[in-house]
């Protein structure tokens, strides 16, 4: 029988000890999805063109009634999350590559836009003789605990102000429009 006895309280042993690791192996995995779900976004660059970017395109050009020339660029957001934009510059093509137009109220553009719309925007420029492109920074909104994060910060923020607002620190990148050249 003592042999049983022991084998046993060899069991009960080895069952504490499988409970203990099971336990400390829950709590890792749970450190381990928060440091996935809150790793630092990549740092911002020039995106390559793809359907999960704000995509600017080139549209063509129109004059306006008090007879100024304007490019139109379509804005479209092909990602799955609002995002916010900001012009960064209106640029134009010279023999010695690209230079940005001088910033003026009307060339410049900062706003949001929600997911899977679009619109044109038209921009004053000197000639159509000259290629001409827009370059974008945008940011989305955040996705899994930094954008639950952001969202109660949102809430916050209306409570406070009575102002609602979007809080956007989820990817960020910059984009090139296509150009005039066609």
């Amino acid at each position: 029988m003592g042999g049983a006895g022991s084998l046993i309280q060899d069991v009960a042993v080895i069952a504490q000890l499988m409970k203990k690791f099971a336990f400390i192996g829950g709590i890792l995995m749970v450190l381990i999805f928060i440091s996935v779900a809150l790793r630092h976004p990549r740092p911002p660059g020039v995106a390559p063109a793809q359907p999960t970017n704000l995509v600017v395109t080139f549209v063509g050009y129109t004059n306006t009634s008090a007879g100024s020339t304007q490019a139109l660029f379509h804005f479209t957001n092909a990602t799955p999350r609002s995002l916010h934009f900001r012009i960064m510059s209106l640029d134009y093509k010279t023999d010695s590559g690209w230079q940005a137009a001088p910033e003026t109220p009307y060339n410049r553009l900062v706003g949001s836009l929600d997911s899977r719309i679009g619109f044109i925007w038209p921009v004053d420029v000197d000639a159509t003789n000259t290629v001409w492109r827009v370059r974008v920074s945008c940011v989305e909104q955040a996705t899994g605990v930094p954008g639950v994060v952001d969202r109660g910060k949102a809430v916050v923020n209306k409570i406070k102000t009575g102002i609602p607002t979007q809080i956007f620190t989820g990817r960020m990148y910059e984009i090139l429009s296509s150009d005039s050249e066609k």
